[in-house]
């Protein structure tokens, strides 16, 4: 089954018609003149956060800069992915600016107001054997779309510096990803109407962009609809083309947001991106927490026992909890060496879920009922070398560059300072900049924020600190896409370990590592390791602070230090 809908403002009843997609993409041909400048046509492919922002921006811009017609292509006929997203203030603002409207909805879904309609506060707990050694409550700031304007959008800042500010402040708030890309899709007609754009929808269908044929260094977009087949006897369903296929008409303007996957932006360039962090494993799993709990970020410290080595590896734990719909959203890292039972099907699913349960029972109930899971999530850290395809083709979203997700940084990038990166495109577009002068800034804005959230994720990763960033950040790679100021902050001048403290880096070495375990056995550190157990601890790292002359200290205190909104003084978890 295949899904299409074109929405035309002029229509005399504005609603969705579901028509065959092929006849309604070559119908719609190529736009009618407008006024200069003129996009005339734009797409979107991929619509997960980063794909409808992006979309909602093109419409709220669509009168600048002459959009007629956009069009939006998703391979997946509906939403899939059970996640929750820890969002800060400046995520916040920016889905407020966006539109209002649709803000006041996510609210409302996520339950971000308490009885009163004030702004829901945001707590952080710190497990220890089971019990709470340490708790801190976030006010959150009513979202202010002005302030994300003077924050984000302004020219003259830096790209990195923007997204600097956005990591180094704490998460405020949890939303589903089902509330958000339901939520954005639902306001994209509405967001049409009012701009005077013709809208085409296409769902469960995949897109290519391909090098042009009649205009050389752009792309075209051509459509491939999907056709479901369910297994009889697995119930296991598969997608694959149906045969036909279509070109759309020229366009303006194709942004690809698949995601880390990006199909599409490694097939039209032949090229994968470089890493910027290690592959590491996760278990996840979204556990029925119950109403009765406010909004919130729990994290605790295990350990696992090496047979091979000897050494004790850290196991991180971390939950959050949208006190909205009770949903714990858990997850367990995994050590490499780490091997669950591949005996059968059903020995590894054991074997995962006594592992899971383990080390996930230091923050919670883990054997409550699950939405999901656990299942094995891998994470890495990658940047392209090009965000700007050709002259009518970017990317967005985690398809220009990934990191550890906790960090917080995915949706949060593609929906603030990709976001920012496009919104400045457009208005040198609309100021009659020459576009391979604003696509070049473009592509300097969307990876600068990308390679931030890399630097702000490479702590969370397991390792010694020294060795990745000397194997993924180098500081070649920093200055050039980082003012000097923050490249200090990562490769201090004289070498040796940052000191600046807004540098998310002391927390390296800030944290102290777990020292009495019962050797041979997989367990937590012991209640006389609490003065010196703290959030975030890897034993090599605290050796490598240690061996650089810095106090091996808590790292707690930094973390919750409720600082001036938008301070970057304090890191998330």
């Amino acid at each position: 089954m295949r899904s299409s809908t074109i929405l035309t403002p002029t229509a005399a009843v504005h609603q969705a018609a579901t028509v065959d997609s092929l006849q309604s993409a070559s119908a719609l041909g190529a736009p009618a003149a407008s006024k200069a400048p003129c996009l005339g046509c734009a797409t979107v492919i991929g619509s997960g956060p980063s794909g409808l922002a992006q979309a909602a921006l093109l419409l709220k811009r669509a009168g600048d800069v002459g959009l007629q017609t956009l069009t939006v292509v998703e391979r997946r006929p509906s939403y899939t992915r059970p996640v929750g997203l820890f969002f800060r203030t400046m995520t916040l603002d920016a889905l407020r600016w966006l539109d209002a409207e649709s803000f006041a909805e996510l609210e409302k879904r996520s339950g971000l107001r308490d009885a009163q309609g004030a702004p829901q506060s945001f707590t952080q707990q710190r497990f220890v054997d089971g019990v709470v050694v340490e708790h801190e409550a976030h006010t959150r700031p009513e979202a202010s779309a002005q302030r994300f304007q003077d924050e984000a959008l302004d020219a003259s800042r830096p790209m990195a510096e923007v997204a600097d500010d956005l990591f180094s402040a704490n998460s405020r708030a949890i939303i589903t990803m089902r509330d958000l890309e339901e939520v954005l899709w639902s306001s994209l007609p509405r967001l049409a109407k009012a701009a005077g754009v013709t809208l085409v929808v296409h769902r469960n269908v995949e897109a290519e962009a391909v090098a042009s044929a009649t205009h050389p260094g752009t792309s075209e977009v051509v459509l491939h609809p999907l056709k479901v087949t369910i297994d009889v006897v697995t119930g296991a369903t598969s997608r694959r083309r149906d045969g036909t296929s279509t070109a759309l008409p020229p366009q303006g303007l194709v942004v690809l947001t698949e995601g880390s996957a990006a199909r599409v932006r490694d097939q039209r360039t032949g090229t994968t991106p470089i890493a910027t962090g290690p592959n590491e494993r996760f278990l996840v799993a979204a556990l029925q927490g119950g109403t009765d709990v406010k909004n919130e970020n729990r994290s605790a410290m295990s350990v696992w026992h090496n047979p091979s080595t000897g050494q004790d590896e850290s196991v991180r734990v971390s939950q959050g909890i949208q006190g909205k719909n009770g949903l714990c959203w858990t997850t367990v890292s995994v050590p490499n060496d780490v091997e669950f039972d591949n005996a059968s099907a059903d020995a590894h699913a054991k074997s995962v879920n006594a592992y899971f349960e383990e080390h996930a029972g230091l923050v919670g109930d883990a054997t409550l009922p699950r939405d999901f899971g656990p299942g094995i999530a891998p994470i890495c850290g990658t940047l392209v070398e090009r965000a700007v395809i050709d002259d009518n083709t970017v990317l967005a979203g985690d398809a220009v560059g990934t990191s550890h997700f906790k960090s917080a940084g995915g949706a949060a990038t593609g929906l603030t300072t990709h976001v920012a990166s496009m919104h400045r495109f457009l208005d040198q577009v609309q100021q009659g900049t020459s576009r391979a002068v604003a696509l070049e800034q473009l592509d300097q804005d969307l990876r600068a924020a990308s390679l931030t959230w890399a630097l702000h994720g490479l702590p969370e990763f397991s390792g010694d600190p020294w060795a990745l960033r000397e194997q993924f950040l180098p500081k070649g790679l920093l200055a050039s896409l980082v003012p000097p100021h923050l490249v200090d902050r990562y490769w201090p001048a004289g070498g040796g370990a940052p000191t600046d403290p807004k540098s998310p880096w002391q927390q390296w070495f800030a944290d102290a590592g777990p020292h009495t375990v019962s050797s041979g056995q997989t367990s937590s550190p012991s209640a006389a390791d609490t003065e010196t157990l703290f959030c975030n601890v890897r034993p090599a790292q605290a050796a490598a602070g240690a061996n650089a002359g810095l106090p091996v200290t808590s790292g707690w205190d930094l973390i919750l230090a409720s600082a001036p909104d938008g301070d970057p003084a304090t890191s998330t978890p």
